[in-house]
């Protein structure tokens, strides 16, 4: 592998190559400031939570910036369980394939205080995962060294979706709460 798919991929970013024009890219959704233009909420009395995009419509291979906070509205503080992350994205498009994260089985608590919140942004890998399932890729890795945008969303409409899923006691189904949101992107 080469150093500079090595370590974009370890920062978290995907790499592409197009040896027609010889050009690297580096697909990367970090954020840094934006002010959103597409907003979806969903609350309960423990939670809000939003899921954010700084607009509606990118341009192909521009970074989708999405993102999601769970903003803490309990009174006092209090321990959450939930499973490795507390949030995961799933993506549908316009055929109604989708593909999403997978959750974890290893629980995780943390203590949550008055006004707190949790922060995750779209990660580049659920792109990738769908771009693979959706064309069958039998060799992820045949397919990461060979694409030439491996996290590039295709000209379209797309669904994305953020769940919460979490616990206020010991995590058990009696005890499991869920949150979810969903909002439209369009890549023109």
């Amino acid at each position: 592998m080469n150093p500079l798919r090595y370590i974009s991929n370890q920062l978290g970013a995907a790499v592409g190559y197009d040896s027609v024009s010889k050009s690297v890219y580096i697909d990367n959704n970090a954020l840094t400031t934006f002010k959103s233009e597409n907003v979806s909420i969903a609350e309960d009395a423990t939670f809000q939570l939003k899921m954010l995009a700084n607009k509606t419509a990118f341009k192909y291979g521009e970074p989708i910036t999405v993102w999601t906070e769970m903003n803490y509205l309990g009174k006092e503080s209090s321990d959450i369980y939930y499973g490795g992350s507390m949030v995961t994205y799933s993506l549908t498009d316009a055929d109604g394939f989708s593909d999403s994260e997978l959750g974890s089985l290893v629980l995780q608590k943390s203590k949550f205080n008055v006004n707190d919140a949790y922060m995750r942004i779209l990660p580049q890998s659920l792109i990738g995962s769908y771009l693979m399932h959706k064309n069958n890729v039998e060799d992820p890795e045949k397919y990461l060294n060979e694409a030439v945008r491996p996290a590039a969303l295709p000209i379209g409409t797309y669904t994305l979706k953020v769940s919460a899923e979490y616990g206020l006691e010991e995590y058990s189904s009696a005890s499991k709460q869920t949150l979810s949101a969903s909002m439209t992107i369009v890549i023109e």
